[in-house]
């Protein structure tokens, strides 16, 4: 089709590849004539320019008297409904939900950053915007949902930061998959030895910049990862280190018995109950997509700070079998199909290699990334493709090729585990079939989630008695692979998904880059995959026995407790 417009520019008179003459009509000498397809090409770019949500905080008001408790937790999670609040919560920048059914109580509270990375400044539209991260800090010290700071309750503070195409409103899925899993962890820390008050923090940035739909929105997809970089420069390092600082001001007791642990690594400590208890404080840090490279940007460096002093510390005490005590940067840091080049990440993995610890320290770092995931499996090796074309590499170095190329889950080079049902992992191997935990199944047609999490909690007591024995997991063959229970009924084809090492893995490692696919994670934004989730609430679940930490081992001969 051809359209006539007046005096087109030379730049839209292109038609596969050649420049067309401008063609005189009988109505004018001046009208050129052009493709409406070479217009619709120069124009798509331009789309979400005249279509960019707006930059401003969707959480401007505060008001604790109102209750925000999740709804249709038992809905399919793929269900629109599931996880929403009343609308009366949907600009609360603290949401308030008691105890109920289902859900364990928790209080979730959102901290918004502009495209710079730093807090939206107060306006007289919304006055409260940039002390959203000073009211949060003052609540973890508080520890409460009281007003009161003189006797602070032990709490579990869980971060998350968003990825692309998500933001901080209501109804948004990424906000509504963290409340579902607060409302699970919350049932957890009350079951737990020292049960902890749970507070949620959601880290928003314009993730999602427009307002048009798929495939348009995918043009985003350079603009929001530069925005992703600047957000991890700006303020969230601040947020985050002063989480910490809190977390060491309020684990005092729990940080003597760690450094009493790293000077005399050979000796016995406190009871089990006297340890879990002295943790006043927790911090789990979780970051998808883009949000994953703001996790992982803003605390990279003290990651391997930790881990390499994990090294020489080991080396230090001498000996053959009994570990120091890993410093950690929060207790457990998880990224979910992370948009972070391999580059990045090999300095860690390499730490965590070179440091070979002789004892298991539960996961501190853990990355997990789908084989179904097309934005970090396709778009993102495409676009790395052309900001790498004048990158150069010494002979022999392909693994630096890739690595600058592919993010951290689809470097094959540097994946630790593949994680899947028994089925899969049964199905792509040739060695000997993986039996299902008896305990796994046992849960199955379980009648509702807390007879589920009694049955995990007696399979980590298990793991946890072993390590209390032996505490070198290499030599532990009945618990490897790991395997975790899912939810199965009559029918269902598996009880658990395992973590399959692969050749070389440490199993004492803390750091763990996994590589999955369906039915575990499907597709870049499939966080409310019941398996997925699963997953994660179990190794939080390990966060709370300090055998996996290392602070209650016995030295004795390998351990004779089954699975």
């Amino acid at each position: 089709m051809i359209v006539n417009f007046p005096d087109a520019p030379s730049i839209f008179l292109e038609r596969r590849g050649r420049i067309m003459k401008p063609a005189a009509t009988s109505g004018s000498s001046n009208r050129r004539t052009f493709p409406v397809a070479a217009l619709f090409r120069w124009l798509l770019p331009l789309l979400p320019l005249v279509s960019c949500t707006p930059l401003v905080p969707y959480r401007t008001e505060r008001d604790r008297s109102v209750n925000c408790p999740p709804l249709h937790l038992q809905d399919d999670p793929a269900l629109d409904s599931f996880a929403r609040v009343d609308p009366k919560c949907d600009s609360l920048r603290e949401e308030v939900a008691p105890a109920s059914a289902g859900n364990g109580g928790y209080s979730l509270h959102f901290v918004e950053f502009d495209d710079q990375g730093e807090l939206f400044p107060g306006t007289e539209r919304t006055p409260l915007a940039d002390s959203e991260m000073e009211d949060f800090l003052s609540r973890v010290r508080l520890g409460s949902l009281q007003d009161d700071s003189s006797n602070p309750s032990p709490i579990s503070v869980v971060v998350f930061v968003h990825g692309w195409k998500h933001d901080a409103r209501s109804g948004d899925s990424n906000v509504r998959w963290f409340r579902a899993m607060l409302a699970r962890l919350a049932i957890v820390e009350r079951k737990s030895t020292c049960p902890r008050r749970v507070i949620g923090l959601y880290v928003g940035w314009r993730g999602d910049a427009t307002t048009l739909a798929d495939p348009v929105k995918n043009i985003t997809f350079w603009t929001r990862k530069k925005a992703a970089a600047r957000v991890a420069d700006g303020q969230v390092r601040e947020l985050l280190s002063r989480l910490r600082s809190i977390q060491d001001i309020r684990n005092a007791d729990w940080n003597g018995v760690v450094e009493h642990s790293r000077r005399h690594p050979t000796e016995v400590t406190s009871s089990h109950h006297e340890l879990a208890c002295s943790k006043a404080m927790r911090l789990t840090i979780v970051g998808h997509s883009f949000g994953g490279l703001v996790v992982y940007k803003a605390l990279s460096p003290s990651l391997i700070r930790d881990i390499a002093d994990l090294n020489e510390r080991i080396r230090d005490a001498g000996s053959p079998v009994v570990d120091p005590v890993l410093a950690r940067e929060g207790d457990l840091i998880v990224t979910i199909n992370p948009a972070v080049e391999a580059a990045a990440f090999v300095p860690l993995w390499r730490a965590a290699r070179a440091a070979n610890p002789r004892s298991y320290h539960a996961p501190v770092f853990v990355s997990i990334t789908s084989a179904n995931d097309d934005a970090t499996g396709m778009a993102f090796p495409a676009a790395r493709f052309f900001n790498t074309l004048l990158s150069k590499y010494p002979d022999g170095a392909q693994g630096e090729r890739d690595a600058e190329l592919k993010t951290i889950g689809h470097d094959q080079d540097h994946v630790d585990y593949t994680l899947n049902t028994l089925s899969v992992l049964n199905r792509n191997s040739r060695s000997n079939p993986l039996l299902p935990d008896p305990k796994c199944e046992a849960l199955r047609n379980a009648p509702d989630f807390l007879t589920r999490f009694d049955g995990e909690l007696r399979r980590l007591d298990g793991f946890a008695n072993a390590l209390h024995a032996n505490p070198d997991a290499n030599t532990l063959p009945q618990f490897f692979p790991r395997q975790f229970c899912i939810h199965a009924r009559t029918g269902d084809a598996d009880v658990a998904i395992a973590l399959q090492p692969k050749s070389g893995t440490n199993l004492n490692s803390p750091v763990w880059n996994v590589y999955t696919s369906v039915p575990v994670l499907d597709s870049h934004s499939d966080l409310l995959n019941p398996v997925l989730v699963d997953f994660l609430r179990q190794l939080y679940e390990e966060g709370t026995r300090p055998e996996t930490q290392r602070l209650s081992q016995t030295m004795t001969g390998p351990a004779d407790a089954g699975r």
